[in-house]
């Protein structure tokens, strides 16, 4: 079972659950819903200065939701119902942390989690509301759109080769060698074949969710580890260079699904500016292409059908 999560787009719902049945029995998937929609208008730059101050909200909510899921789970998934509310939830929380600035780690987090409430159901038959998000039978959908998907520039390819491969003699824990591999996979496919590219990109989310031991991720992804944070960088860049390609996969969906994909794109260049904040002196060489690429989308390059 493997989920569906490239470039973070909008979350997408097929169903919702009964409204009077959240307030008494769902209230995570309540918050959760107030703390997404306060982190959507704290972080529209068109907003007024009243909502952009909805941060404190956005994060208090969010406190609350994981708290109430936490204690929600820990007893189990009991029925229909639920199982797809701490799904609904999880989703939510995942594309929240794509509106926060050091909300990569999080959501890195809560892939793992959320697998592992749809494992529970599917050992309990219990079925999903969101079929749309689980398996490969996506992969097959968008074969044909993938083979004829351009590449991105060649030039872009081959810089995104050059600086993972700078990383190599830093990488000394089993982690972040498994990340430095996967990504240099991931950027030299991006020289031959879009498909590829794109299916090297799924498997590095494979390593963290699965592969990766809990002391392993929890090492390489310490605020004061300075390779991990590194290889973080690096990840968030290359996902963002791949947007003309992993936005394939959203064209898939029903029109109706995607309204607001294309409002998403490159919000996660938030998470680029948190891991350059704080670069120390002797690692700001690494950086210089993830810099380049975060320059490049907040002047706009990004948002065309192709790298510009």
């Amino acid at each position: 079972m493997v989920f569906r999560a490239s470039v973070p787009p909008y979350p997408f719902i097929t169903a919702s659950p009964d409204n009077s049945n959240i307030k008494i029995s769902h209230d995570y998937l309540l918050r959760s819903i107030l703390a997404l929609s306060a982190s959507d208008l704290a972080s529209d730059p068109t907003a007024s200065t009243k909502s952009r101050n909805l941060t404190c909200t956005a994060i208090h909510h969010r406190v609350k939701t994981i708290a109430s899921l936490n204690a929600a789970i820990s007893s189990g998934v009991n029925s229909f119902e639920e199982g797809n509310a701490m799904l609904a939830t999880c989703f939510i929380l995942l594309f929240q942390s794509t509106l926060i600035s050091d909300g990569l780690v999080e959501y890195m987090t809560f892939i793992p989690g959320t697998i592992a409430i749809a494992i529970c159901m599917g050992s309990q038959q219990i079925k999903f509301i969101f079929r749309e998000s689980w398996g490969n039978q996506d992969i097959n959908s968008m074969d044909s759109a993938l083979k004829q998907t351009p590449l991105i520039d060649g030039e872009l390819a081959k810089s995104a080769c050059r600086s993972i491969e700078s990383l190599l003699p830093l990488c000394k824990a089993q982690g972040e060698l498994d990340m430095y591999g996967a990504l240099l996979i991931t950027a030299r496919s991006l020289i031959t074949s879009s498909k590829d590219a794109y299916l090297s990109l799924r498997s590095i989310y494979n390593i963290f969710s699965f592969k990766m031991s809990y002391e392993d991720f929890r090492d390489l992804t310490r605020m004061s580890n300075d390779v991990g944070n590194a290889i973080l960088a690096h990840l968030v860049a290359l996902q963002l260079i791949m947007t003309p390609i992993t936005r394939v996969e959203r064209l898939q969906r029903d029109t109706r699904l995607v309204v607001r994909d294309k409002f998403n794109d490159g919000k996660t260049v938030k998470w680029l500016r948190h891991l350059h904040a704080n670069v120390p002196d002797h690692m700001i060489k690494y950086y210089e292409w993830t810099r380049y690429v975060e320059d490049e989308i907040i002047n706009g390059k990004y948002f065309g059908d192709k790298w510009e």
